[in-house]
């Protein structure tokens, strides 16, 4: 999200913000117009709304011009709301940023340079709200975890497959000769 802020202050970029609680999001919007000033905001709007309320936050930020729209709402609410309305919006960049609203806004603290280095991100931050995020991360993780070593054991399968077809074809072929 940095980066992007960074690019979008370069180049003059309208960018709209989703999401997080109202006091937070006012934060974020004040740190950006200070740290950011060749941004355009093109709008924001807080993370808590219902369901029948979603084509009316879509067609607010269609009608916004935003070039890049920051999307901090839980998962999986914000990956159903891009999904349903993100060619409605038209927004060129369209981006989770799962709780970098807090970050920015100072609520929360992020973890050090060397444990954003290995991945262990998702750990500090545990750590930090244990009761709020433990269920999470050890349902995701498990998930996770369940999946890539189903994809594991299915490239082994099949990479195993390939190698015994193709000496089951080689012996074929030698008796035939």
């Amino acid at each position: 999200m940095l980066e992007l802020l960074k690019l979008a202050n370069e180049r003059h970029y309208h960018v709209y913000f989703l999401g997080a609680k109202p006091e937070v999001l006012q934060k974020v919007v004040a740190v950006v117009q200070r740290d950011y000033p060749g941004i355009c905001i093109a709008g924001y709007r807080d993370g808590y709304f219902d369901k029948h309320e979603e084509q009316s936050v879509a067609e607010d930020i269609r009608k916004s011009n935003a070039d890049m729209l920051f999307v901090g709402i839980k998962t999986p609410k914000k990956e159903y709301f891009l999904q349903t309305w993100q060619d409605f919006m038209n927004v060129p960049i369209c981006h989770g940023v799962g709780g970098s609203f807090d970050i920015l806004a100072g609520v929360t603290k992020r973890a050090p340079f060397w444990v954003q280095r290995y991945g262990l991100e998702w750990l500090y931050r545990l750590i930090q709200e244990p009761r709020r995020m433990w269920k999470r991360y050890l349902v995701t993780n498990t998930i996770f975890i369940k999946l890539s070593l189903e994809a594991i054991l299915r490239a082994m399968l099949a990479r195993l497959f390939r190698k015994s077809t193709s000496v089951a074809t080689s012996d074929l072929k030698k008796l035939n000769d």
